[in-house]
């Protein structure tokens, strides 16, 4: 790889933080996308047990010690660093409320207790302990299970993730039925919420119109704990690329939380904040809301785990460089809060490996996710983010082959939550290790790919540019039309004043018509008064009129920047063709690089590409130096024929002759046309002139009244065998130009008197199908 391809490969390494980001999102996404919560007692703080166990010792067998026994349950299971052994605790607790209630006849401390049980059988991922639990409830604690196993199998991680959606969807659909049969329509609308949220992870396109038809119901019935709807609402947007609306319905998600005092989830709902603020570079921000998701963590451990909200503080610190302090803070927050499952080791050593692979210490990266892999893969916990994890770090220590079975087969798995930016370094790392192990094609198939996505990020940057510029134009004008209305009001209230005067005067001049003297002086005082209530109307107008002049100058300037916003997107197409050409040209170096190591057959193919690839390189150059729509023909074909020419080297016995007509043509009849010269004048040198024969080729370009295009390529060669001409013989140059005529709805005909005579004829309105008929000419050719 030459010194250019190494620092565009490092440059493109600009999104592993990006990627890595989106990698601890979808973790996070699939595995704890904590919403609206299921119905479930008040949590009970840890350091109530002391009081609990006492009320315990002094209490009489009766309802009273059923109540504290689930009391004692839920404190333990609020323990921030909650053990195994807390949660036998917490089921004993939970089963002689059972037994207890049972024997009292205590019917509604029994039916608390089987949730409680089932809740901690689901803590401790024993779904079927838990689902058996459903034949012994009845109405509403039976709806209150549904939706407890819809929560916990969407959160569920491993690799079957698909199906636990679908597990939970269906629970939380029988959970909406059994609601609204009984008239429970708040847990009828939780229910309608989590299948709302089920939808956001699989990105259906109409999941976020769901969660605001959910926030309206919540509205309708003065449900207020709204925080949990914006929470998804964050979630589902930050997954969509839309880091605006996600820090939005984030910042909602807290002032509801505090409006409502209802901060039991808090750790919860400032671990989100802090992973928007990272993704949205703000990084500092994303540190304070990570310290106080840590605090709130300590008083009532959320759905997060804690392991998880560490790694936040180690991901926003390595962003900041501050690689000495993520591993100080990893080393003492560990001491703090060790880990207590599976989960919680897989972030630790996930956390440590990020923090000494933006060190550069490979070594030590691989070592700990590697352990990392194996934990996964014993637990049954891998999916696509564990295999891409190590092949990233092989990428970027430049192990290619290393790193491809990994990257490989994390492509293959379902890729659920990850993002538009995840998927285009996805492609780049395809694209880099197909191009260091020599699978061209599909180094170039992979590199495509991402170029689609890269252009599709752009366009939808610039689209929002131009949106918001819309909405601030439009709001401007609203702004502006409201005041010009406001003013009319008070003109038409100094009209209608006026009108009192006037009525007054009518009045005065009915009461003192005797005294005409007194009549003339009041007569004469009114048409004074009214004169100057048309001088301040006068001024009123004149305000008005040079408000509306202001307003005129501010539409005036808005539509220049837009003019200009145009001019920067027409620039920016002629950006990407000069991409395109470089792009074209990399590939050139490449076969050129591979042609070394090529003999006979596979060394001319590799020549014939490069002459292929040349002719729409140079279309590509040529629209971004020129018009960006059309190529003038006059200008890019003689300058094409020469490369031909100077390619084989036969200029001193065989002469190529141009009449070339000044003709403009769309990029789409370009290409073609001079791939047909390419293939017809490539095989006139090879062919046409045997035993080093002197010749001419004649290529001319016109147009002409039945057609507005004619091609004609001939030479006054020996001619072709009519056998390839008129049978279907395996001859790839006129298979590609038969195929490249009918991509641009040509009539192509072949003469062989006096040498050989190609003719094409097409018209400029016969547009090709959008899209690359290049690739598709070629495809039907080998073919």
């Amino acid at each position: 790889m030459d010194t250019k391809s190494k620092a565009r490969r490092k440059s493109r390494f600009g999104y592993q933080a990006k990627f890595y980001g989106v990698i601890l999102m979808s973790l996070i996404s699939c595995h704890n996308c904590i919403c609206q919560y299921f119905p479930r007692p008040a949590p009970i703080k840890s350091n109530q047990q002391t009081a609990l166990q006492h009320s315990l010792k002094e209490s009489i067998p009766g309802t009273e010690r059923v109540d504290i026994f689930l009391d004692l349950s839920n404190s333990v299971l609020h323990i921030p660093t909650r053990t195994r052994a807390d949660l036998e605790r917490a089921m004993k607790y939970a089963r002689d409320a059972g037994e207890l209630g049972s024997s009292l006849g205590y019917k509604d401390g029994f039916t608390r207790s089987q949730l409680a049980i089932a809740n901690i059988f689901t803590l401790r991922n024993d779904f079927r302990n838990a689902e058996a639990i459903l034949a012994e409830l009845e109405d509403s604690a039976k709806i209150d299970l549904l939706l407890n196993l819809s929560f916990k199998y969407r959160q569920r991680p491993g690799e079957a993730k698909e199906q636990d959606l679908k597990m939970a969807a269906d629970y939380a659909e029988h959970a909406a039925t059994l609601s609204a049969s009984l008239h429970f329509r708040e847990k009828e609308i939780m229910a309608q919420r989590i299948l709302a949220s089920i939808h956001a992870d699989l990105r259906n396109s109409g999941a976020e119109m769901e969660l605001i038809n959910v926030l309206k119901q919540y509205q309708l019935i003065g449900y207020n704990r709204l925080h949990y709807v914006y929470e998804e609402l964050a979630f589902y947007h930050y997954n969509m690329g839309n880091p605006d609306k996600a820090l939005y319905y984030s910042q909602e998600t807290i002032k509801s939380m505090l409006a409502t005092g209802d901060t039991a989830d808090a750790a919860d709902f400032y671990a989100i904040h802090s992973m928007i603020c990272q993704n949205n570079d703000e990084y500092q921000t994303s540190l304070d809301f990570s310290y106080k998701a840590i605090n709130s963590f300590r008083a009532f451990p959320g759905q997060f785990p804690v392991s998880q909200i560490l790694a936040l503080v180690t991901g926003t610190l390595r962003k900041m460089h501050r690689y000495d302090e993520a591993l100080r803070f990893m080393k003492v927050a560990k001491k703090e809060f060790p880990a207590q499952d599976v989960i919680d080791e897989i972030a630790y050593l996930r956390a440590t490996a990020s923090i000494y692979r933006d060190m550069k210490q490979f070594g030590m990266a691989e070592k700990y996710l590697i352990q990392c892999f194996n934990l996964q893969k014993k637990n049954e916990l891998l999916n696509y983010a564990g295999y891409l994890a190590i092949g990233q770090l092989y990428v970027e220590w430049g192990q290619f082959a290393r790193a491809k079975p990994y990257v490989y087969k994390g492509s293959k798995m379902p890729l659920i939550g990850i993002s538009s930016a995840g998927k285009r370094h996805l492609s780049y790392m395809l694209f880099l290790i197909d191009s260091a192990t020599g699978d061209y094609l599909s180094a170039i198939r992979r590199k495509n790919e991402f170029n689609t996505l890269e252009d599709y990020r752009l366009r939808q940057v610039k689209e929002k540019e131009v949106q918001k510029l819309n909405v601030q134009f439009e709001t401007e004008k609203k702004v502006a039309q409201l005041r010009i209305k406001d003013q009319n009001i008070q003109f038409l209230e100094k009209s209608a004043k006026l009108q009192q005067t006037n009525l007054r005067q009518e009045k005065m001049i009915r009461n003192f018509t005797i005294a005409a003297i007194i009549m003339l002086l009041i007569i004469t005082v009114q048409l004074y008064r009214q004169y100057r209530q048309k001088q301040k109307s006068t001024m009123v107008i004149t305000d008005i009129n040079k408000i509306i002049s202001q307003k005129n100058r501010s539409i005036t300037q808005k539509n220049e920047a837009l003019e200009h916003l145009v001019a920067e997107k027409e620039w920016l197409l002629k950006e990407v063709h000069h991409r395109v050409k470089n792009n074209l040209h990399t590939v050139i170096c490449l076969l050129e690089s591979q042609a070394a190591y090529l003999k006979n057959d596979a060394l001319q193919a590799i020549e014939d590409s490069q002459h292929r690839i040349y002719a729409m390189s140079l279309i590509h150059q040529k629209l971004y130096q020129t018009d960006i729509s059309t190529i003038d023909m006059n200008t890019y074909l003689p300058q094409f024929v020469q490369y031909l020419d100077d390619s084989f080297g036969a200029s001193d016995r065989i002469r190529i002759h141009s009449d070339i007509g000044s003709i403009k043509l769309e990029a789409i009849h370009a290409g073609p046309v001079a791939l047909i010269i390419n293939e017809a004048v490539t095989n006139s040198i090879k062919y046409a002139f045997p035993d080093k024969r002197k010749g001419n080729i004649f290529i001319t370009l016109t147009e002409s009244r039945d057609y507005e295009v004619e091609l004609i390529i001939a030479d006054n060669g020996i001619g072709m065998d009519p056998k390839i001409i008129n049978t279907e013989l395996n001859s790839l140059g006129i298979h590609l130009i038969r195929g490249l005529g009918k991509e641009i709805g040509a009539q192509v005909e072949f003469g062989n008197e006096g040498g050989t005579t190609i003719t094409v004829r097409f018209r400029h309105a016969a547009f090709v199908e959008a899209g690359q008929p290049l690739l598709k000419a070629e495809k039907e050719a080998f073919h």
